[in-house]
């Protein structure tokens, strides 16, 4: 599945470019053409039991008009502007779509949007992988619940790790 966003962010034009790669890998392309930065994350969550996940991602950072600079200069804007990015951005980005799964439900059977057929045919694969009885899902409280922990994220910058 592949899905190109265009939005603005504190008056610079941002396109991302969103690509799954089945259930465990989704690669997102962050783009500021103005400001001629360009971020790679790589997103993999997990399902660890019934409506648990873990949440592991990477970022590639890459600043076209630091090629120019001595390479400790490079070394020390990519580390701080990298953790910038990642905590003031990216966590509070995720934090507001983990909002949104968590309150919302998950029906066995939804009613399709004339946009949806992409993904509903993606959740019809995915199923597959996710066998549930049907009693157990009517009778668990949690049903059609989604929560995920992400108090673990961190990004790595060469070989440096940065995050909690």
């Amino acid at each position: 599945m592949d899905m190109l966003t265009r939005l603005t962010a504190r008056g610079l034009p941002v396109i991302l470019d969103f690509k799954l790669y089945g259930l465990g890998l989704m690669r997102v392309e962050m783009s500021l053409k103005r400001a001629d930065v360009r971020a790679t994350f790589l997103v993999v969550p997990a399902q660890i039991g019934p409506l648990k996940w873990t949440y592991r991602e990477s970022m590639r950072l890459r600043i076209a008009w630091l090629v120019k600079w001595p390479a400790f200069l490079q070394k020390l804007v990519y580390g701080v502007f990298s953790v910038a990015l990642f905590h003031l951005w990216y966590l509070p980005q995720l934090k507001q779509d983990m909002d949104i799964w968590e309150k919302r439900n998950y029906p066995l059977y939804p009613k399709p949007s004339a946009t949806d057929a992409p993904l509903l045919t993606y959740r019809r694969w995915a199923a597959q992988f996710y066998p549930v009885e049907k009693s157990k899902r009517s009778a668990s409280p949690e049903a059609g619940r989604f929560g995920a922990d992400i108090s673990d994220a961190n990004i790595h910058c060469g070989n440096q790790r940065i995050g909690n």
